[in-house]
């Protein structure tokens, strides 16, 4: 699997390239599509969660105290209204990262071979 698309609200924004797959986790590089403007905010408010999180690692060298609440809400916010059509699995968690990483985590039952 090479790439797999993204919808938000049911809606194509974009595609996950460079697809890994290990059990129920899939990673890659989100890549932006033409319907993107319907949830950009949604993605770059993750995207500068996480860059607020890097920077106080950065600062502090502290991962474990670091606050990533910013960045959780934003999942929380994205999370429920993006589906992979090519997997027909349930998205349990979608976290954005500032450098435009993509982990996803399907619902245990869809099973890890899936």
């Amino acid at each position: 699997m090479s790439q797999l698309a993204v919808c938000w609200d049911g809606r194509p924004v974009g595609v996950i390239a460079h697809v890994r797959r290990e059990g129920f986790c899939i990673s890659g590089r989100f890549v932006p599509g033409d319907g993107f403007d319907a949830c950009r905010a949604a993605f770059e408010e993750a995207y500068r969660g996480d860059e607020d999180y890097q920077r106080a690692i950065a600062a502090t060298g502290d991962p474990v105290g670091a606050d990533r609440e910013r960045w959780h809400a934003a999942v929380d916010a994205i999370t429920p209204r993006v589906t992979l059509p090519g997997l027909g699995a349930p998205v349990e968690e979608f976290n954005v990262f500032a450098d435009g990483g993509v982990e996803v985590y399907l619902s245990e039952s869809d099973g890890p071979d899936a």
